[in-house]
This record gives C-alpha cells, sequence and structure tokens, in this order.
C-alpha cells in the first residue's frame, strides 16, 4: 500500500463513517452518539476507575458467589450477554464492499480486538466483563465461524493483544500494529489511519457500554 493508497483508504473510511452514522449503523448495537476520543488518556482513566469488586484477591469463594448472584439479581449479566453478542452481529455484519478487498481482513481484525478490549476494559467490573466477552466469542464461533477459527487465535490477533497491555501510547501501538500488518511498517499514514480507526471505534463502544446503564 503507498502513501497515497492508505490517504485514500483513510477518506473512504471517512466517507463510509458518514454514511453509517446517518443510517445509525455504526454505534455498536445500534446505540449511543459518537464522539472521537483524542489520545487514550481517557480510557486509562475509565480503567482506572471502573469499581474492582470482583478482582481483590481476599474475596473467599462464598463472597465471590455472593457478588455474583447479585449480578445476576440486578440484571447486569443479562445486560452483559446482550452487549457481547450485539457486538458479535455487528462484527459479522461488517461489508468488505466499504473497504479495498486486500486490506479488508485487516480493518476486520482491527475492530474485532476493539469490541474485545472494551468487553474486558471498558464495562464496570470483573463479571459484567467476563460474561460479556465469553458471550462476544460464543456469539461470533455460531454466526462467523470461518472468521473465529482464522483469526481469533492467530499470531495478528495476539499482535493486539500484546498492544493492550501497554501503560503508555496504546492506540499509538495498536496503529503501528495496523500498519504493520498491512505490510507498511514505515508509513506514516497507515499508523495514523490504525490508531484513529481503533479510537474511533473505541468511543463508539465506551458510549455503547454507557448506554446499557449497568447497575452498580
Amino acid at each position: 500500500m503507498t502513501l497515497n493508497s492508505c490517504a485514500a483508504t483513510a477518506l473512504l473510511f471517512a466517507v463510509f463513517c458518514i454514511i453509517m452514522r446517518r443510517r445509525r449503523y455504526l454505534a455498536f448495537a445500534g446505540r449511543g452518539k459518537n464522539f472521537l476520543l483524542s489520545d487514550d488518556s481517557d480510557i486509562k482513566i475509565f480503567v482506572k476507575e471502573r469499581p474492582q469488586i470482583y478482582d481483590p484477591p481476599d474475596y473467599s469463594p462464598g463472597e465471590i458467589a455472593r457478588r455474583m448472584n447479585a449480578q445476576r439479581a440486578n440484571g447486569n449479566l443479562e445486560k452483559a450477554r446482550s452487549l457481547g453478542s450485539g457486538f458479535a452481529v455487528y462484527l459479522s455484519r461488517f461489508e468488505p464492499k466499504r473497504f479495498p478487498q486486500e486490506l479488508f481482513m485487516n480493518y476486520k481484525t482491527l475492530l474485532a480486538f476493539t469490541m474485545d478490549y472494551a468487553l474486558s476494559n471498558l464495562t464496570p467490573n470483573r463479571f459484567i466483563a467476563d460474561t460479556a466477552h465469553r458471550e462476544f466469542v460464543s456469539a461470533l464461533k455460531n454466526i462467523d465461524r470461518p472468521f473465529y477459527d482464522n483469526v481469533l487465535a492467530s499470531v495478528e490477533y495476539s499482535m493486539y493483544v500484546l498492544c493492550s497491555r501497554r501503560e503508555d501510547n496504546m492506540a499509538r501501538k495498536v496503529g503501528e500494529t495496523f500498519a504493520k500488518l498491512c505490510g507498511k511498517s514505515e508509513d506514516e499514514a497507515c499508523i495514523k489511519n490504525g490508531e484513529a480507526l481503533f479510537l474511533s471505534w473505541l468511543s463508539d463502544a465506551m458510549e455503547t457500554v454507557e448506554d446499557y446503564k449497568f447497575e452498580p
């Protein structure tokens, strides 16, 4: 991919976003407004301030079970399953004709990672995160088996997962990974395109999570 073709792809994506947002399809599961994060600082704040009702190591098995039952009783787990399956349906309907055919799988892989990251890190607590993630993977396995088999366990996907473990410049690292998988590691336009896609899609995912109005 040349610099010009990468810029053209970015322009095509911008037009695509405008069209899809007008049709109310871009927000995952058809929910929420759309906004663009200027950097990944908001992501760090959201993750840092998420209530830690599952992670503390001093909880007994009985306490964990009690809290799990409370999340089930207040409807959070049902909402989490809906959120996860909604993301899977959206991903399965991601249309290749909207993007250059030779790079479509790169875009879809980035979108899958963004959704998975949002479910695991931007939901209010570990119970919701785990439930939504399991439903996302299970639903994707049922409705888009080729993608599930060929991508989610791939080296390419694991490269994105490694990016999520960084505490600084995560979005930039995602962009660099996107460019590398496109065969243009040094192409700044491709890097910025991947970074912008990640932040834009993640902002939609964050808003969708908020729209589900999970109980405390």
